[in-house]
């Protein structure tokens, strides 16, 4: 009786022991579960966010930079533009305060939002293919054409750093 009793006893333990790590085990697997969740739902902020008022305005604003000056367009597309040449555009576009501020208030605006992006993608806060697959065209594409601006711009307020983690993110981003 008393070995009966304690191969029951025995028994309730080894039980309740792999309940108990099922238990663990099934909370650490949903725990990762609703990470995945949140990563996704952080990234899909972002998408909508592109989408939202706010960044329309501010490509709105550089489509009409752009559509303003319509013969450079033309001229690189046709044949092509030196660094030199687009950097000589560049100090033009933006020697003149009251005209380039539109241009100037639109590129901060874009910078902030992809430095946004690209740490909540660093910092692993955000599903990295979910981005990946929305920005990193459009990012690698914003980049070439930014690129000087930002340099300029960074110059002029002693921040060399500005617009760079955009150039970072679309070094690292893969397009799928």
């Amino acid at each position: 009786r008393a070995m009966t009793r304690e191969n029951v006893d025995l028994g309730i333990k080894v039980v309740t022991l792999a309940v108990a790590l099922f238990g663990v085990g099934k909370y650490f697997l949903d725990q990762a579960a609703a990470g995945r969740v949140e990563r996704k739902s952080r990234a899909l902020d972002f998408v909508a966010a592109y989408a939202g008022d706010d960044l329309v305005a501010t490509r709105v604003a550089l489509y009409d930079f752009w559509r303003n000056h319509s013969e450079f367009v033309g001229f690189a597309q046709a044949d092509g533009v030196s660094e030199r040449a687009y950097g000589m555009f560049v100090r033009a576009a933006l020697a003149e305060p009251e005209q380039s501020q539109p241009l100037q208030e639109a590129l901060f605006r874009l910078a902030n939002f992809y430095e946004q992006v690209g740490y909540c993608r660093a910092s692993e806060l955000c599903d990295a293919a979910i981005l990946d697959r929305y920005f990193c065209g459009r990012i690698r594409a914003e980049w070439v054409a930014y690129a000087p601006f930002f340099a300029r711009m960074g110059a002029a307020t002693g921040y060399a750093e500005f617009g760079q983690a955009i150039g970072e993110y679309a070094a690292q981003c893969s397009a799928s």
